[in-house]
């Protein structure tokens, strides 16, 4: 995956998605949204504050190398845990950082 600078913001290509909105003025800030295809990895890079989200939902591997290759749809499906339910904790959590 190639990630670069993009008008302040790191930016995924191959995803297209903007994962963080570094020395953006507030009114160029871009949403961040937490997706299923994203790894555990990524999501813990865009606000470490996730973690315990991820751990109360069930998640327990946030520390586990294989975070950083597994996608958050496929550690759900291995660990049981209903993923839209926690796609919406993730992403409320995102939101209510943002107010």
């Amino acid at each position: 995956r190639k990630i670069e600078l993009k008008y302040g913001a790191l930016h995924n290509k191959k995803k297209g998605i903007i994962i963080g909105h570094h020395g953006l003025k507030e009114e160029h800030k871009v949403a961040v949204q937490i997706t299923k295809d994203m790894t555990i990895g990524e999501i813990l890079r865009i606000n470490e504050g996730l973690a315990p989200v991820l751990m109360a939902g069930g998640m327990h591997c946030v520390g586990c190398p294989s975070s950083q290759m597994e996608t958050l749809e496929e550690a759900a499906m291995v660990h049981g845990i209903e993923l839209e339910v926690l796609l919406a904790r993730l992403n409320a959590f995102l939101e209510a950082m943002e107010k």
